[in-house]
């Protein structure tokens, strides 16, 4: 071989036993080579192709699966905020997917068993407490028609006490009757501004007029999660509340501010527990706890923030407008009975 593009062979002529010529080939390999060169990387090519493929079609087939567990998964959280009653009904498993269908079904099944048991208990404890409750108020209004003036404040806080608990009742009422009722929508800035009555000798200023903002929430829920928080803050103020309309893309913000002393940090959390009782002798009540009840119920939060002046933020899911859902019409009890005055603030 000379050098390393060119092999010789090499082979004797004989002639009567003795050696007379030698006959020399040789082959240029540099065809070979670059053929073999080209082989290799055709081959590395090919390789690197087929994982890529592999990888490609697994991710593919990856997300389309995912994204169909995702899908379903959506769609039965959606059926449990407001359509218990529909299933995925996907047969007998006959691979992962119908098997995960069936055992969402399963679960859609216990959670509308449950929700339901739910619904009966607070329809029988709204009875249960809501008869004697009447009885006392009408008894208390009667007393204080025809008896002196030295009953009369005891009397007074009778009924008052009995509203309040009638109310708190009424709320826990709607939070169970309306959280998976058809899907209902209701302008924000219209129901504030139709809330926007003064309270007390306290003026209640509603958000300017403007366009629509659509939250997610049946008119009767959101008055009822509302009244509350309007009460408190004219109870606690010295001469005004403003209520205010705060869209934050899918989210919006309600806003019930007051002129009054506020909340300290350790009290934001503290005033939403039932029963709490505030430093200012409020009595002790269900008003807040069912507010934040009743907002929850319809997947938004509701919060206090320390610091001088009272305030209250409700957040909501943001609704589209033209669905066919009722806009509820300020001044208007859409859709049940709105919770009483007389809810506390702790």
């Amino acid at each position: 071989m000379i050098g390393s593009r060119l092999r010789l062979a090499t082979r004797p002529v004989r002639q009567d036993g003795r050696r007379v010529a030698t006959v020399v080939a040789g082959v240029d390999l540099t065809p070979y080579e670059d053929a073999e060169r080209r082989g290799l990387l055709l081959s590395v090519a090919l390789g690197a192709l087929a994982v890529l493929a592999a990888a490609v079609g697994a991710r593919e087939a990856a997300r389309r699966t995912l994204g169909q567990v995702g899908h379903m998964v959506t769609r039965a959280r959606d059926w449990e905020e407001h359509d218990l009653d529909r299933r995925f009904a996907l047969g007998e498993p006959v691979d992962e997917i119908t098997e995960l269908g069936r055992t969402l079904d399963h679960m859609l099944d216990r959670i509308a068993a449950a929700l339901h048991a739910e619904r009966r208990l607070s329809d029988e404890v709204a009875h249960e407490l809501r008869t004697p409750l009447a009885v006392i108020r009408t008894e208390a209004e009667l007393a204080l028609v025809r008896g002196g003036d030295d009953a009369r404040e005891s009397l007074e806080a009778i009924v008052e006490a009995a509203v309040r608990v009638d109310a708190a009742v009424g709320s826990m009422l709607d939070a169970a009757r309306l959280r998976h009722d058809e899907a209902a929508a209701v302008d924000a800035v219209r129901m504030l501004r139709g809330l926007a009555e003064p309270v007390g000798g306290i003026e209640v200023a509603g958000p300017p007029p403007g366009p629509a903002v659509w939250v997610a929430a049946a008119p009767a829920l959101l008055r009822a999660a509302l009244t509350p928080l309007i009460d408190n803050a004219s109870r606690h103020a010295v001469r005004r509340v403003d209520l205010r309309v705060e869209p934050r893309g899918p989210r919006v913000l309600l806003v019930v501010e007051d002129d009054g002393p506020g909340l300290r940090a350790d009290q934001v959390e503290a005033v939403f527990r039932p029963g709490h009782r505030g430093e200012s002798g409020g009595a002790a009540g269900l008003g807040l706890a069912v507010v934040r009840r009743l907002v929850e119920s319809v997947g938004g939060s509701v919060r206090a923030r320390a610091g001088a002046g009272g305030h209250f933020e409700v957040e909501l899911p943001a609704a589209e407008a033209g669905d066919g859902r009722d806009g509820g019409r300020p001044g208007v009890d859409a859709g049940g009975e709105a919770a009483g005055r007389g809810s506390a603030r702790s």
